[in-house]
């Protein structure tokens, strides 16, 4: 991930979360939840990773339900954000780590597409999976809602790496 995107998010760190609520992002944000906790369950117990963890949005969500998150993230100031309501997290790059440790089952909403080396970062979650563990990710497609983020993310300055196309 380039210092561009680091130093986007880190400005946005603070109240990150609650501005993702609100509006059209609200409801998309809301949406995108619903599904990912179906498809994650979150067990009490479990180790969950979440890789490109922003401001802790899903770790907060999984340690209410009881699993143990553990956030990752390239943002000193989101990590920051993560670990206020006490989860781990460390200032780490998606492309390039290794955390000597294997989950239950890893995370990662809205990073990927933000990453030069894509390769790299899937080999780096499934590394850090258990035997039966599994990735639940979540990015752009190509449709009108990934159309109408990409085109918001383009004049921010920044750039998605791809989108993925509907299947």
């Amino acid at each position: 991930m380039d210092d561009k995107v680091i130093n986007y998010f880190s400005r946005k760190a603070k109240n990150y979360n609650k501005r993702r609520q609100k509006g059209i992002l609200g409801w998309w944000v809301g949406r995108e939840k619903r599904i990912i906790l179906e498809l994650l369950n979150p067990i009490k117990g479990e180790m969950i990773l979440d890789a490109g963890c922003g401001a802790g949005y899903y770790s907060l969500l999984i340690k209410n339900i009881g699993a143990t998150p553990y956030g990752i993230d390239n943002s000193p100031k989101m990590i920051g954000e993560v670990r206020k309501p006490g989860i781990e997290a460390g200032i780490i790059d998606l492309e390039k780590f290794n955390l000597k440790i294997k989950f239950d089952k890893i995370i990662c909403a809205g990073a990927i597409e933000f990453c030069k080396n894509i390769d790299d970062v899937i080999l780096n979650l499934k590394a850090h999976l258990k035997e039966k563990g599994f990735l639940i990710s979540s990015f752009p497609r190509k449709s009108l809602l990934g159309f109408a983020f990409f085109y918001f993310i383009y004049h921010t300055g920044l750039r998605l790496n791809y989108l993925v196309k509907k299947s």
